[in-house]
Parts: C-alpha cells; sequence; structure tokens
C-alpha cells in the first residue's frame, strides 16, 4: 500500500495486538502545529476517490497513532470518528495526549476523506460565514448561498473532484484500507454524533475487524436531514425552556425566558443587530440568531448558555453576542463535505 507525499522517512515499530511487531513508515511533517511527535505515527494513505473504480483518481487520508503509555500493550486500539459531517480530527491533536484512554491502549485518530489533511474538498465554511455576516432576509440569503454551492460545484468539476464519492459509505471503505493498513487485529470504534453514523456502516462493511463501538448521541439516517433538523432544535431548545421554567435559580434570572426568545426575534427582524467578528461588521438576523442558538444548545453547558444568549439577544448585548460569534466563527467543519454527504445519501 502507497503512502503519499512522503518527506522524510523513518523506520519504526510498534507492537500490535497480535502479539506481531510490523513495521510501518511515520511522517508527521503534515502536522505544522505541533511540538513534539514522538507519542505519534503519522501518515498518509493513498485510497481510490471512488471505491468502484480502484484505478481511478486516488485521494489521500492523512491519520495519526497515538501510542499507549504502555509500551507492551496489546488491547485493541480506539479508532475515533469525528461529527459533521465535515469535523477535523488532526487539528490541535497534541490536547488528545492527555486521554485517559492512552494509559493501556493507542487511539487512532485520522481526517475523513474531503476533510483538513485528507485531500480537503474547496472551502465553503468561510466563504458561508461571510455570507451570513451581511445584511440579508432570509430569501435573500437561500439565494446567496444557492449560488457559493453552485460555485463549489464548479470548482471541484475544474479539478476533477468527483464530489459524489464523498459520502459515508466511500468514507467506510477508506477505514477498512486504513485499519488493513495499520494492521491491528481488531479495534475499537467511537463516534460522536455524525462520527456514529459512519461507525456503524463500518461495522456492518467490516465485522470480523471489530472488537466494540461506542455511539455517542447517534445520528441515523433519514428521510429529510434538514427538516428532521429543525425538529431537533425545537425540541432541544423546549428542554431548556421547561427546564428554565422548573429550576428556581434559571428562573428568578429569566422568568419570562419564550416570551424573550420570541420578541428577541422578532426585534431582530425590524432592526438587525450589528455585531463584530473578526474587526469587521457582522449583521445578525432572525435566521442568523436561531442559527447560533442551534449550537449553543449542542454544548454541555447548554441549559446555562442558552439562556444567557436569548437574553443578550433581546438586550443586545454586544460583548455576549460577539463572544458567540468569535466561538462558532472559530469552527474547524469543512462545510463543503457536510453538503456533499448529506446530499448524496438523504
Amino acid at each position: 500500500m502507497k503512502l503519499a507525499q512522503i518527506l522524510l522517512v523513518v523506520s519504526i515499530s510498534f507492537s500490535c495486538d497480535t502479539n506481531k511487531q510490523r513495521a510501518i513508515i511515520s511522517n508527521c511533517s503534515f502536522l505544522t502545529e505541533i511540538n513534539d511527535s514522538s507519542r505519534f505515527i503519522c501518515g498518509q494513505l493513498e485510497v481510490p476517490e471512488n471505491h468502484d473504480k480502484p484505478n481511478g483518481r486516488k485521494i489521500s487520508i492523512a491519520y495519526v497513532i497515538l501510542k499507549s503509555e504502555d509500551s507492551t500493550t496489546v488491547k485493541h486500539p480506539m479508532i475515533h470518528f469525528t461529527g459533521g459531517p465535515g469535523g477535523q480530527a488532526l487539528q490541535n491533536i497534541e490536547r488528545q495526549l492527555d486521554n485517559p484512554i492512552l494509559k493501556t491502549r493507542d487511539i487512532i485518530r485520522f481526517d475523513q476523506r474531503g476533510i483538513g489533511f485528507s485531500s480537503a474538498l474547496p472551502d465553503l465554511t468561510g466563504r458561508a460565514y461571510n455570507l451570513l455576516s451581511q445584511d440579508l432576509n432570509s430569501e435573500e440569503e437561500y439565494f446567496r448561498m444557492k449560488e457559493l454551492i453552485t460555485n463549489l460545484r464548479k470548482e471541484c468539476d475544474e479539478q476533477g473532484i468527483e464530489i459524489e464519492m464523498y459520502n459515508t459509505f466511500q468514507n467506510a471503505r477508506d477505514v477498512g484500507m486504513l485499519m488493513d493498513h495499520l494492521g491491528y487485529k481488531k479495534y475499537n470504534l467511537r463516534g460522536g454524533s455524525y462520527g456514529t453514523r459512519i461507525a456503524r456502516v463500518i461495522a456492518d462493511m467490516f465485522p470480523e475487524k471489530i472488537h466494540s463501538a461506542i455511539y455517542d448521541s447517534p445520528a441515523p439516517h433519514r428521510d429529510n436531514y434538514l427538516l428532521t433538523r429543525l425538529d431537533d432544535y425545537s425540541l432541544a431548545l423546549r428542554k431548556v425552556l421547561d427546564y428554565c421554567k422548573e429550576k428556581k435559580d434559571c428562573k428568578e434570572a429569566y422568568p419570562n425566558l419564550e416570551t424573550d426568545y420570541y420578541e428577541a426575534l422578532e426585534s431582530i427582524a425590524q432592526e438587525p443587530i450589528q455585531a463584530t467578528y473578526e474587526g469587521k461588521p457582522y449583521y445578525l438576523n432572525p435566521q442568523d440568531a436561531i442559527f447560533m442558538i442551534r449550537y449553543e444548545l449542542y454544548r454541555s453547558d447548554s441549559r446555562e448558555r442558552t439562556p444567557r444568549y436569548i437574553k443578550a439577544l433581546k438586550e443586545r448585548d454586544l460583548e455576549w453576542i460577539n463572544s458567540v460569534l468569535a466561538g462558532r466563527g472559530m469552527s474547524s467543519s469543512n462545510f463543503a463535505m457536510f453538503l456533499a454527504c448529506e446530499n448524496y445519501e438523504e
């Protein structure tokens, strides 16, 4: 199996859970932000863009093995699957060295196809965020977003990218090749959100390679993913509103939270909030405010953060609003991969 873009070749042996020594080439040169790669084994695996056409265009899958503190471990490693689709796995990877799982077993992280260091699709995330920052109503935003997506398709066609192949099932076959390449006998799978979807497909495709699987916040295939997201938003927001009615501290701080929510959106519809993102004006319209609330609802502290953000919208508290914008703007997710995956699966 070829490794693409190898600039520095170092032979390293590591112990698989078969107790068999296998040499693997390590090259962490693509990880430009790390200080110490001594605990990492890195590589870039060449795979077909279309697994049904193995002799066609090739892409590269970047991976990192974080080695266990126990150099003699024979326990099955864990493969981590990011959400999204579109979430990067290798950004700020040194933070993962504190993961307690490394005390007894290796962790394998990789950027899924079209993301980060793995033959990334043309960036749409920054362009989409810049579009949201403009003072547009929902209809204007729709047509501008449609234009962005049309241009993305043209870019992919010009670069010879078969964007239909950036989906869960091709993604899963990449992982099958990666598991063969790394040579462990079996693997533990762990995914969150979209990561559970790809992990379930991998378990179905390669059951003989799987020791166990952990599905955190499962994301099933659904008939209409965008409409069900609206349902999910409503359900999650309702839970927060009801929680705040029942909990004394929250109720005292936000006695009219549900009313404040609707009044804030109505006020923003009449006059957008002129916030700031990266030193530039950001016009917060109602659909943009809902977009931000949705991501506040993703947080583990959503019952505290969501009411605070609704209050900030109602009071036009720019300090808090700007902090939410900054947090969302630092997203490492690839929106082009999200669109490709959802469009060709749902």
